[in-house]
């Protein structure tokens, strides 16, 4: 956990919470979404030799009026793998899995205004 408390302060638009949000909330919520087993909750990892350098999750929302929907959460490429597709290709791997295995029709993605990087992979 406290990588992602790095992670956070490394790459502040990035990520909705602050280091000091994430740290007051603790590990729960992370725990509570890592717990849900089955394809409603899914994340796709991109790996090299014997490291992450890449992630994307996807979460289907468990209300029954709602579970058309899913939203994708913790998207990351390391800084050094960036441009290289990856970011590209683990969001089409969410997408596909949502439409096939999730059967939703809708995908829910936010991110920071000021986070051109990622708004430019998210509209491409």
């Amino acid at each position: 956990m406290y990588k992602k408390y790095v992670l956070i302060e490394a790459e502040p638009h990035a990520y909705l919470a602050t280091p000091e949000e994430e740290k007051k909330r603790g590990p729960s919520l992370f725990k509570e979404v890592l717990s849900l087993k089955g394809e409603g909750n899914v994340i796709f990892g991109a790996v090299t030799r014997d490291r992450m350098i890449g992630m994307v999750g996807i979460l289907r929302n468990c209300k029954i009026k709602d579970r058309h929907k899913a939203k994708i959460w913790g998207m990351y490429v390391d800084n050094h793998y960036r441009g290289k597709g990856i970011g590209g290709r683990l969001i089409d791997m969410a997408l596909e899995h949502a439409r096939e295995k999730m059967e939703v029709t809708m995908v829910i993605l936010s991110v920071e205004s000021n986070n051109h990087a990622a708004r430019q992979l998210y509209e491409s």
